[in-house]
């Protein structure tokens, strides 16, 4: 496949030799270098999907993890144009327990470091999602991301206009964006980086910077400050465990227990149910069934999953959806351990999106009490 899509020169074409101006040639080099190892990556890794293979149980189970930022690894070289609008050259400050200020906001510095400006990037590209999600009630554009080290905090201004509860609205969602991005990011990527907090900051012509928002993305492991439909972790904050492509290939693998068929079934038929009645926010133009949505079991990890191959959705509208497949999966394993006790082994869920060749972890939890079940 990637001899037919490339034509790449033989080793010995003079194509390959380097042209007088060898120190910027060798700057573009390894960036066409690191393009092309991309791009081959990328083919690599659907010619594996494509090829036949074997989890043990006559099933595939999903080969990578998808990143929510797809360009989290993207442009680490070199920061974006908006990261470094403005260079400021205040002493910055060295306390951390007070709260955000524009003048904290002055003091923060431009990305430094493949790590912060993956991380800025993905920021700004979430956050463009995000404005055209958002549509013509809010007129929502973000402008930089700044990080102050010392206060461990990373900052987002942003400009927007809209009437008051339009503007509630917004900076709710955009809120919501920026602490999945950081905790994809920060925890998943780079666990080295001493950032702990978001601050989003809004710009006006002619007016100060004002702080709308503060929050720690490292606890709130929900982003519950920002929507009731957001995704992550739902429950058990310090937890040891998470949902992986090993456990979800064992629940790919069809039951041969009665009781986890009758409850899968069960869990299966509610969630299908609640999933085309929300057709309508969801945007979903047909009625989806078993073949689109279905529910397993990894009894190694005590967790069953519940998954969909159904990739028309966007990220608001998939995060909708998980929240309330995740519901349907804590009731239903609450329900049965109420009732069955010590033999029944399940007491974690997880929510999964899978397309092509990738699969993707929504929400996730530990199955306490029906109260503690998300709504």
């Amino acid at each position: 496949m990637i001899t037919t899509v490339w034509d790449v020169p033989d080793a010995e074409d003079s194509a390959w030799q380097l042209p007088s101006d060898r120190s910027r040639s060798r700057k573009r080099l390894a960036g066409a270098v690191v393009l092309a190892a991309g791009v081959i990556g990328g083919l690599a890794g659907a010619v594996t999907a494509l090829l036949p293979g074997d989890t043990g149980g006559g099933r595939h189970a999903p080969s990578s993890a998808a990143s929510t930022s797809p360009l989290a690894s993207a442009g680490s070289a070199r920061p974006s144009a908006r990261i470094a609008k403005k260079d400021r050259t205040a002493k910055p400050e060295t306390t951390s327990g007070d709260s955000a200020t524009a003048a904290s906001w002055d003091q923060a510095r431009p990305a430094q470091g493949a790590g912060e400006h993956d991380v800025a990037l993905a920021v700004l590209h979430d956050e463009d999602v995000e404005a055209l999600d958002l549509g013509d009630g809010a007129d929502f554009t973000p402008e930089a991301v700044r990080f102050h080290e010392s206060r461990r905090e990373v900052y987002l201004s942003y400009r927007l206009t809209s009437d008051e509860q339009g503007s509630m609205y917004a900076e709710t969602e955009i809120a919501k964006s920026m602490c999945l991005t950081l905790r994809d990011l920060v925890l998943r990527l780079y666990p080295d980086l001493p950032y702990r907090t978001y601050v989003m900051v809004k710009e006006g012509q002619g007016q100060d910077p004002q702080v709308t928002w503060q929050d720690a993305f490292i606890t709130n492991s929900q982003c519950r400050s920002a929507a009731d439909d957001g995704t992550g972790q739902d429950t058990d904050v310090s937890q040891d465990w998470q949902p992986d492509e090993n456990g979800l290939g064992q629940a790919m693998i069809p039951s041969t227990d009665r009781a986890e068929i009758r409850v899968a079934g069960g869990a299966s038929r509610k969630i299908i149910a609640r999933t085309n009645g929300m057709r309508q926010t969801l945007r979903t133009d047909r009625v989806l069934g078993n073949d689109q949505i279905k529910v397993g079991f990894d009894l190694g990890s005590s967790v069953m999953y519940v998954w969909s191959d159904y990739v028309q959705w966007n990220e608001k509208q998939v995060g909708s959806w998980a929240g309330a497949a995740a519901g349907e999966a804590c009731r239903a394993l609450v329900s049965e351990r109420e009732s069955a006790g010590i033999a029944w082994p399940y007491s974690r869920y997880a929510v999964a999106e899978i397309g092509g060749s990738h699969y993707m972890m929504i929400r996730w939890g530990t199955a306490t009490t029906q109260a503690d079940c998300p709504a």
